[in-house]
């Protein structure tokens, strides 16, 4: 049976939506929530390997999917995001954390539809904002407001980033204690949240048909190989097998 893969992206949420996730080592830039609507799926770190029927996964964890064939859902949420303010206190940044995939039951027909293509915008929307908003904990966290200014600069001037001393002379900080700072806040560092910049700029252009050389250019890579390591060692795949001719995911900017 061909593999179905679909991404649909949004407000810095993005979701794949797949029959199948198998990949190599990876570590997510942002949180992740993956949920099955039917079997469970197996996920693997260096310490441990475990069958879920819905899984939290920390940024910066490496794992693997092992999952020939199952229907599931993957969110991938942005670590500067309002949604990760929420989960963060949720998270155990050392371990793949499993859910009640029970406290998803009801979503399972949309989250079928969002696999097979036929979900609209809005019930791809609410459903994912549902998911989402079971997984909220005690409520959002607030940035320290000096990172919050530093991701601000960032976003000002991306894809011409100031350096990180730079950055850190801006908010009266050394460099190493705005590292610690923003790791601490944003649960990864800030030189991988900038490639996740970088990746995230790549998904416009993908979308309009741009090849992964002008994409990569646009977004401040070096060249299509650096996007594709980048790609990798975030997705557990390589971006030609989403998005090459033999394996093309359908992407959808909502």
């Amino acid at each position: 049976m061909e593999q179905v893969r679909r991404i649909y992206f949004w407000n810095k949420i993005l979701v794949y939506a797949t029959t199948a996730n198998s990949t190599r080592w990876h570590r997510h830039f942002g949180a992740s929530i993956a949920i099955s609507t039917g079997q469970p799926f197996r996920l693997e770190t260096r310490k441990s390997s475990q069958d879920y029927s819905a899984a939290l996964v920390p940024p910066n964890l490496e794992h693997r999917s092992l999952v020939p064939e199952n229907r599931m859902i993957v969110i991938m949420i942005d670590p500067d995001s309002d949604e990760f303010r929420y989960l963060i206190q949720s998270l155990d940044m050392r371990a793949i954390q499993p859910l009640d995939g029970n406290d998803f039951k009801h979503l399972r027909a949309d989250m079928s539809s969002m696999i097979d293509g036929s979900a609209t915008v809005d019930t791809i929307k609410l459903c994912t904002g549902e998911i989402l908003g079971r997984l909220k904990g005690k409520g959002m966290v607030e940035l320290d407001p000096r990172i919050k200014n530093v991701i601000l600069e960032i976003q000002s001037t991306f894809p011409d980033v100031p350096s990180i001393e730079a950055l850190a002379t801006q908010q009266k900080l050394s460099a190493n204690r705005l590292m610690i700072l923003f790791k601490k806040n944003l649960g990864l560092p800030i030189r991988r949240y900038l490639l996740w910049l970088r990746l995230r700029s790549c998904v416009p252009w993908l979308a309009r048909g741009s090849n992964l050389t002008d994409a990569a250019h646009a977004a401040g890579f070096a060249d299509s190989a650096h996007l594709s390591r980048v790609f990798s060692e975030n997705f557990g795949m390589k971006p030609s097998e989403l998005f090459g001719n033999r394996a093309a995911a359908s992407l959808q900017i909502l």
